[in-house]
């Protein structure tokens, strides 16, 4: 009995230590390698979105930059981890991986679109209109001059607001400034 036991012992180490390879460290050239086979998986037909290849790269890419921060790449992919997060309807995983950007990467190219993003995802996929103004209010005040910051004050002013609701202002607002002849 006391063999068995102990044969048993040795091969559950010896499974825990080998893994399954799906979430375990690797070298980076073979991380990078699979995350080529995914992207190509995921995006290979444009009429077809390959969800379960999606979510194995959103994945893949967040593992490469636990394990490798100081990559240059690391906050590319987070970035897009959290476009895919997004597009997936992951709402809370994609401002996770946004928020990342921010505050470790906070040189990085589009530091201010992922704040942005969190903004929006807050406004548009989570209805969460407090979180939404208090992240708009925050990107305009870091980035005043941006290209979205007109759109984050758009935003702010229409939280809530449903298309229909929309429309009908704009179409209330063109008919009084219409010239009259």
């Amino acid at each position: 009995m006391r063999k068995i036991i102990v044969g048993f012992l040795a091969l559950t180490v010896l499974f825990s230590s080998c893994g399954t390879g799906d979430g375990d460290s690797m070298s980076k050239s073979d991380r990078l390698a699979i995350i080529k086979e995914l992207e190509d998986k995921a995006f290979s037909d444009v009429n077809k979105f390959d969800t379960t290849s999606a979510l194995a790269l959103v994945k893949n890419y967040s593992q490469f930059c636990d394990e490798n921060k100081e990559d240059e790449l690391s906050p590319a992919y987070l970035f897009k981890a959290g476009d895919l997060s997004m597009a997936l309807r992951k709402s809370t995983m994609a401002i996770d991986f946004f928020n990342r950007i921010v505050y470790d990467y906070p040189d990085f190219e589009k530091v201010a679109y992922s704040m942005f993003l969190v903004a929006f995802i807050y406004d548009d996929q989570l209805k969460d209109y407090d979180a939404a103004k208090k992240s708009y209010n925050a990107f305009i005040e870091k980035y005043p001059d941006h290209e979205m910051t007109d759109a984050a004050r758009f935003s702010i002013k229409n939280l809530g607001k449903s298309p229909e609701e929309l429309i009908r202002e704009f179409e209330k607002k063109s008919d009084t400034t219409e010239v009259q002849i």
